[in-house]
C-alpha cells in the first residue's frame, strides 16, 4: 500500500510543478511578447523621429524658441541665425514671412540683415 500512495502522491506533485512550469512558460512567452512589441513601437517611433526630422516640427520649433527670447535683440538674432542653419530653403521662406508678420515692427533691422545674408548663402 505504501508504495501505492507514494506514486500516487508523487504523481500529484509532478502534475502540480508541471502545471506550475507551464504558467511560469506562459508568463514568459507572455513577457516576451510585449518586450518584442515595446521594442518594436519603440525602433518604429525612433525611425518616424529620423525621417522627419522634421521639416514642419522644426520650423515650429524654431518659431517657439525666437517668441521665448523676443524680450532681446542679441539673443533673437543669436538665435535666428541658429535656426536659418537647420531648415530647408522653403521653410526658410515659411519663417521669414513668420517673422515679419511676428517682428517685422520691433525687429525689422535685424531681420533684413539675417535674410538678406541668407538669401546670399542659399543663392551661392
Amino acid at each position: 500500500m505504501s508504495f501505492f500512495w507514494r506514486y500516487k502522491h508523487t504523481a500529484k506533485r509532478l502534475k502540480e510543478r508541471i502545471n506550475l512550469l507551464i504558467k511560469i512558460f506562459n508568463n514568459l512567452r507572455i513577457i516576451q511578447y510585449f518586450i518584442y512589441k515595446f521594442t518594436l513601437n519603440f525602433f518604429i517611433t525612433h525611425q518616424f523621429i529620423i525621417k522627419s526630422r522634421c521639416s514642419m516640427k522644426m520650423i515650429e520649433y524654431v518659431k517657439l524658441i525666437l517668441e521665448k527670447v523676443s524680450f532681446e535683440r542679441e539673443l533673437f538674432e543669436k538665435e535666428l541665425k541658429k535656426g536659418l542653419k537647420l531648415l530647408s530653403f522653403k521653410e526658410i521662406r515659411e519663417l521669414r514671412k513668420w517673422c515679419y508678420e511676428r517682428f517685422g515692427s520691433i525687429y525689422r533691422g535685424i531681420l533684413n540683415r539675417t535674410f538678406r545674408k541668407t538669401q546670399v548663402t542659399v543663392s551661392a
